[in-house]
């Protein structure tokens, strides 16, 4: 078994990003969906609500700074304007800190709603989902957990049995394996 392919999210429900490498921090892959958009209710939202947000490309800058290109537009940084908010992923009320105006602007001029971008600072605390986690740990704006494997021979079997294939990032992983057999991954312990 080998590591296939890395990505990260810089921005929860944006495109991923393929990595040669990454590190981990206490959230999972360090940069990993520490922003997120959220409309008026300060609700989280996805493509499946917004799917103009499946053509806002994110970049990471050689500093590890986040931006975000628009069609048609020029580079936007994404910066924390320090202004805090209490935002909802899920189930789960995390505090965040409101992005720039003006990639608010933008986004929500394009996308046509109001919608602003969060970015979770380390002060704030989310806790991954308790039915496999042993201890307290955090994660990001990721749906449960830090870190997501999947397995392209798991992929394959899937498609073979589905009308219209599906795309490895459509799981959205930060990590996809190689040489293992389809569905070992439901027997995989967590990790630690």
């Amino acid at each position: 078994m080998r590591v296939h392919s890395l990505f990260l999210y810089p921005v929860k429900s944006l495109a991923g990003i393929a990595v040669d490498s990454f590190e981990l921090d206490q959230f999972g892959p360090a940069g990993d969906r520490r922003w997120m958009l959220v409309d008026d209710e300060c609700q989280f939202v996805t493509q499946r609500t917004v799917p103009q947000l499946a053509l806002v490309q994110p970049s990471l800058g050689a500093d590890g700074g986040v931006s975000i290109t628009l069609p048609g537009q020029p580079l936007i940084a994404l910066q924390a304007s320090g202004e805090n908010l209490s935002v909802r992923v899920w189930r789960d009320w995390v505090q965040g800190q409101v992005g720039c105006d003006a990639a608010n602007g933008a986004v929500s001029r394009f996308c046509g709603l109001s919608l602003r971008f969060v970015f979770m600072p380390y002060s704030s605390f989310r806790q991954v989902q308790t039915n496999l986690a042993t201890e307290r740990r955090r994660v990001s704006f990721a749906d449960g957990y830090p870190l997501l494997v999947t397995n392209t021979a798991s992929l394959v079997e899937l498609n073979e049995r589905l009308a219209v294939s599906v795309d490895m990032r459509h799981f959205r992983p930060n990590i996809v394996v190689d040489g293992a057999a389809a569905w070992s991954e439901d027997n995989w312990q967590p990790l630690p």
